[in-house]
């Protein structure tokens, strides 16, 4: 089994995100990207990088290789011309006028996928080309491209070195003020889902009750908003759980109950509220073993993904 401390996520692969006024064809990345609707049309950023390209997007629309399909993706590579980024990409978004958040994402999650593809980190992405209001339009972005960005190769030990690198930086290339605290959360929320991602997809015989505990004593630490209290068998015993402690007595390994208390440091204005999130936290559920064909063992390891998210 590994140490607690081995199913840590590495804050070294979190994608940062920031804003920046900067023009198109100005901005710091190996990959600027910019959305086009269904059919093709260039505007704002869009045809910027074309002007300063010689017209190369116009002729790649004008020859069928840039449609704007969801999530479809063309790269331009940008040596010798007045562009800093090495590269260009197209994504494109379907109908201008249908063109909403969920496509947005599905664009930007394409982008993510692309610039790994291509080995480039640094992303930045023009805020333009959808009929989304500034921030929405941020938010999507965001979420898709962290989203769509990761990638969980903790076990990998064959070709490691052979694997594309996953984005680190995200610039949304925008002069809008709220599209930067709309960033920033969006930000705050896909991290936080991926590493509840690191923890469903680690094997349950490196993440147990115990390894779990780990994690949400990690994410309070240095918190003075924060509590975790991890209860034992004796302790789940007196309270009367024994249908937890039945379960939890086809393991070997030591159940737990985590409960963890979230006092804001600002007093809500409605003092009488209080909200409860229960996750469900079976590390392993062998329940099925007459039930379940054998391909099915593999996916039992999700069964604490409640757990996951709401840590």
């Amino acid at each position: 089994m590994l140490p607690l401390d081995a199913f840590t996520p590495d804050l070294r692969g979190q994608m940062k995100v920031s804003t920046s006024r900067s023009s198109p064809l100005t901005a710091v990345a190996d990959l600027v990207a910019v959305m086009v609707p269904k059919p093709p049309v260039l505007d704002g950023a869009g045809a910027q990088l074309d002007s300063a390209l010689d017209g190369r997007l116009r002729r790649l629309i004008a020859s069928g290789e840039v449609r704007g399909a969801v999530g479809s993706v063309t790269i331009v590579h940008t040596e010798g011309l007045p562009v800093r980024a090495k590269r260009v990409a197209l994504v494109g978004v379907g109908s201008a006028v249908a063109a909403g958040r969920d496509e947005v994402r599905s664009a930007a999650g394409a982008v993510a996928r692309a610039a790994s593809a291509a080995r480039a980190t640094r992303i930045a992405f023009a805020c333009d080309g959808t009929r989304l209001d500034p921030a929405d339009l941020a938010r999507c972005i965001v979420e898709g491209t962290v989203l769509g960005g990761y990638r969980f190769d903790r076990y990998r030990t064959q070709n490691r070195n052979d694997l594309p690198p996953v984005p680190r930086s995200l610039t949304l290339l925008t002069r809008e003020r709220a599209a930067g605290a709309a960033a920033r959360r969006a930000e705050l929320i896909a991290t936080a889902t991926n590493r509840a991602r690191d923890l469903q997809n680690t094997p349950p015989n490196d993440m147990g009750p115990l390894e779990l505990v780990a994690r949400a004593r990690e994410i309070a630490r240095g918190d003075r908003t924060l509590r975790v209290e991890a209860l034992d068998e004796r302790r789940m015993a007196a309270r009367g759980m024994g249908a937890f402690l039945a379960v939890a007595r086809a393991s070997a390994r030591p159940a737990r109950l985590i409960v963890m208390r979230y006092t804001p440091a600002r007093a809500p204005r409605q003092r009488d509220v209080v909200l409860g999130l229960v996750g469900k936290g079976l590390t392993f559920d062998s329940g099925g073993y007459t039930l379940k064909p054998g391909r099915s063992m593999v996916g039992m390891k999700f069964d604490m993904s409640g757990a996951a998210a709401v840590i």
